[in-house]
């Protein structure tokens, strides 16, 4: 099923789409997930695509089209219950790559008015007088005298009640501008609007040019409130890609500037509404992010003239696009060492959107000689630069960007094409077989010294395709991990399918962070009752019973009580056994259950060693031990046995060493 929230840009489609994936009645209903994508008018799908096969917990799949992309998603979401969102479609053909939900799946897309096909189709409306005047009233710093809450309805009336434009009103009240003079100019913006109909009869009905008109106005009254720097500056975020995070470090590089005015000056711009707030930055930095109907303003006047052609026109940049990311290139250039890329530093955007910036620059080049160019001990330079920093999953997109475009160069170099695309397959060849071949013990050994970061040590953990080897990689890095990291970590470790792996690397994670402890219970009582095997050494005992006895130790004291409620619901007595024990040690009132139950046991050779366990710490249970083990038929089993209770009582050597000779 397709689901379609069509409206204006600005009406609030994206809010709806984001309130209907928290509500938790809608992800109880998609209990496998939510997947969000953000697409725009000129989308890079292959990424998003790559993000969503990764968030799915497929680390290992190296996509290089994006139909090949969205075959492997497909197969990833068979029979699951995922609620599939795609933000912002503009073309119905680039929602077709993101349509490969099982029947169990939903589709919900929002849209100005790209026609769906199969689509159920729902327009969102405006907002009331009331709901009006509350959004501002939120917006404002004093609250609306009566006066003043009717000049707010009569401007609200005005914009159509778009709540982005109400936003932005409220911002400039708020900075002193008196309601009257504010309707006074958006009434003569508008006019001088229509006077260039920018919008022909058949293109827009006549209701939706109205408020088109009067979002736009409000966009520009809030950019003439700025001065020809901070203009200059909002211009130049044109050339970000839509809804992608901007980072303060970032902007400092765009704007030249330093990092703290760069900070400052998106501050402003968010306390004016041209810019939103967007995620945290993992060292719990803020960043920001653009509404694509601002990110659309911001492009024009990359593009315009530096001196308006008609009165009332704001100034622009005066360039073309490709120039414009190319100066934009060239200002990350100059902080290089000798122009080489793969030596710049991390700022949470440029090593994501680099071959992007180089494609929309008209540098095909560019990007081939990135992933050609070699660091100093002779390796791929781009490729340990990703890895360094825990984005070797960046390094396949751009893989596949150079590899799309080495296709498209045939008809024109076809030799040249054909070499490309050889590399291309090869290096891709190269990171399947470097992925399964560290040792679990090498990458926690090059996390704690300092070799790598542990960021670098997941990004291997996640490329492991065997559960085990990505559970004892994750184990490895555990000790040396930053608390940031934790969220990231955790969605890794809930893609292990395996809840014995699972819980077993969660055990080693609750040890630092002892929040995830609830999440290691849960999770042992999602273990079904397998047996051992060499790699947990269990000797027989279920998995369930093993991870109990494992987690005993450090368990906090107030998580003991569910520990034992799990162990009591272990149906088999000779694994249950196991676990109570193991608890016993924490909790001295089950060794009385631990001892009748053992007591129930039928195979001697168990019964045997779970008595000479309780003995250890009930003194007066030896001589039951020593009876039940001299009972056992089997000699090895019985040997064994007196083996174990012999390191105790050393009396018993003699008759263990007679019966092993036996």
């Amino acid at each position: 099923m397709v689901s379609a929230i069509y409206g204006l840009g600005g009406i609030g489609k994206s809010v709806l789409a984001s309130k209907l994936a928290l509500d938790s009645e809608i992800q109880t209903r998609f209990g496998d997930g939510i997947l969000w994508a953000t697409l725009g008018q000129t989308p890079d799908i292959l990424p998003l695509l790559s993000g969503w096969i990764q968030a799915l917990g497929d680390h290992d799949y190296k996509p290089t089209a994006i139909q090949s992309a969205s075959n492997h998603l497909r197969t990833l979401l068979y029979g699951k219950q995922v609620l599939l969102v795609v933000d912002d479609v503009w073309n119905p053909e680039h929602l077709t790559p993101f349509r490969v939900g099982s029947e169990q799946s939903c589709v919900l897309v929002t849209t100005r008015e790209a026609r769906i096909p199969n689509a159920h189709r729902y327009d969102l409306d405006v907002m009331t007088v009331d709901q009006a005047l509350t959004l501002m009233a939120k917006k404002l710093s004093a609250p609306l005298e009566e006066t003043a809450k009717e000049q707010a309805a009569a401007f609200a009336n005005c914009v159509g009640y778009l709540p982005l434009a109400l936003e932005l009103a409220a911002s400039q009240i708020d900075e002193g501008v008196p309601w009257d003079e504010l309707l006074d100019e958006f009434k003569a913006e508008v006019v001088r609007l229509e006077a260039l109909d920018l919008y022909s009869p058949n293109e827009i009905p006549d209701d939706a040019k109205r408020r088109n008109y009067s979002l736009l106005a409000c966009f520009r009254l809030s950019l003439q409130q700025l001065s020809p720097e901070q203009l200059r500056q909002f211009a130049w975020l044109g050339i970000v890609p839509e809804d992608v995070n901007l980072t303060q470090a970032m902007a400092a590089t765009l704007w030249q500037v330093t990092s703290r005015q760069a900070g400052s000056i998106l501050r402003t711009f968010r306390a004016k509404a041209l810019v939103l707030q967007g995620v945290k930055q993992p060292d719990g930095r803020a960043s920001y992010r653009m509404h694509d109907l601002m990110h659309d303003l911001a492009q024009q006047l990359l593009t315009s003239p530096t001196m308006p052609e008609r009165e009332g026109e704001l100034s622009g940049l005066g360039l073309t696009k490709a120039e414009a990311h190319q100066q934009f290139l060239a200002y990350y250039k100059e902080k290089t060492p000798h122009g080489r890329w793969y030596t710049l530093t991390d700022d949470g955007y440029i090593y994501d959107r680099l071959t992007w910036h180089m494609e929309q620059a008209q540098q095909p080049q560019a990007i081939h000689q990135l992933l050609k160019e070699s660091n100093d001990q002779g390796r791929n330079g781009w490729y340990e630069a990703c890895d360094a920093i825990g984005k070797p999953a960046g390094f396949v997109n751009d893989l596949g960007r150079a590899w799309r475009l080495a296709i498209d160069s045939y008809s024109a170099t076809p030799n040249d094409a054909v070499v490309l695309t050889f590399r291309y397959a090869l290096i891709r060849t190269s990171l399947n077989s470097l992925a399964s071949n560290i040792p679990a013990e090498l990458v926690g050994a090059l996390v704690e010294k300092g070799i790598w970061q542990a960021t670098q040590g997941l990004a291997y953990a996640q490329q492991a395709q065997d559960p085990w080897h990505r559970a004892a990689c994750i184990s490895a890095i555990v000790p040396y991990m930053p608390k940031a990291l934790l969220p990231e970590v955790q969605s890794t470790i809930g893609q292990i399918n395996d809840a014995v792996y699972r819980s077993y690397v969660l055990s080693k994670l609750a040890e630092p962070f002892p929040e995830v402890w609830p999440t290691v219970l849960n999770t042992i009582q999602q273990i079904q009752d397998r047996y051992g095997d060499h790699r947990t050494q269990t000797q027989g005992f279920s998995y369930r019973a093993y991870a109990l006895a494992q987690i005993a130790e450090a368990l906090p004291s107030q998580y003991l009580s569910d520990a034992i409620d799990i162990t009591r619901q272990i149906q088999d007595a000779a694994d249950r056994v196991v676990a109570l024990i193991a608890l016993a040690k924490r909790e001295r009132q089950l060794w009385p259950e631990a001892l009748e139950v053992t007591r129930q046991l039928n195979a001697e050779s168990y019964r045997a060693l779970a008595l000479g366990a309780i003995a250890q710490h009930l003194p007066e249970v030896w001589p039951e031990a020593l009876e039940v083990t001299r009972q056992i038929n089997a000699e090895y089993d019985r040997a064994r046995a007196l083996g174990a209770i012999a390191q105790h009582l050393p009396e018993v050597w003699p008759e263990a060493l007679e019966v092993t000779r036996q």
